[in-house]
Formats: C-alpha cells, structure tokens, sequence
C-alpha cells in the first residue's frame, strides 16, 4: 500500500496539523489561565481576610497599650513602694521615740523637783 500526497494535499495537511496544534495550545492557555485566576483570587480572599485579622489584633493590642498605660497612671495613687512605706513607718518610729523620750524627761524632772 502507497500512499501518495500532492504538494497542495501536503500543504493542507501541514496547516489543519498547525491549526490543531494551535487550538490545542490555545485551550490548554485559556484553562491555564482560568486556574491562575481562581488561584490569585483565592489568595487574594486570604490576603484580605488575614489583613482584616490583623487590622483587629492591632486594636486590640493599641487598647491593651491605653489600658497597660492609664493602669501605670493609677498605680502611684493607689499603692506605696515597700521601700517608701518602710522610709515613712520608720520616720514616725522616730518621732514617736523622740516625743516618748521627751515626755519621760519632763516627768523625770517634775518627780524630781517636787
């Protein structure tokens, strides 16, 4: 068996192959590129989402900054320092003693006047 082609049958041929080739080519780009576009745009919706999370935890840490910095504000009202409590206690120890020391003198002198 022979088969026998003709320049023009040659020619016709080559370009239906070409064309095929080009149509096949051109589905398979088209379905690449509806993939990539379903791709993007799914990691665009996590982009977004992620953004938006992240968008919430920098509130939440800004007011946990306000509120770290109005409860610093408040402490020096509502508390002592052990070492300024123990300065101020000792302080009046001392005057107690004194005035104790003073009372006992005026009435070792007055027992001894009399």
């Amino acid at each position: 068996m022979q088969v026998t082609l003709d320049l023009w049958n040659l020619i016709y041929v080559l370009i239906a192959f070409i064309g095929f080739s080009a149509g096949a080519a051109k589905l398979l780009l088209s379905q690449f590129e509806k993939r990539q576009s379903e791709r993007h745009s799914s990691i665009l919706q996590q982009l977004q989402a992620h953004f938006a999370e992240e968008k919430l935890t920098v509130e939440k840490l800004s007011k946990l900054e306000r509120d770290f910095l109005e409860w610093r504000g408040e402490l020096p009202l509502n508390y002592v320092r052990r070492d300024d409590f123990i300065r101020t206690q000792s302080t009046i120890e001392t005057k107690i003693d004194a005035l104790a020391l003073r009372i006992e003198n005026a009435l070792l002198k007055r027992g001894t006047e009399k």
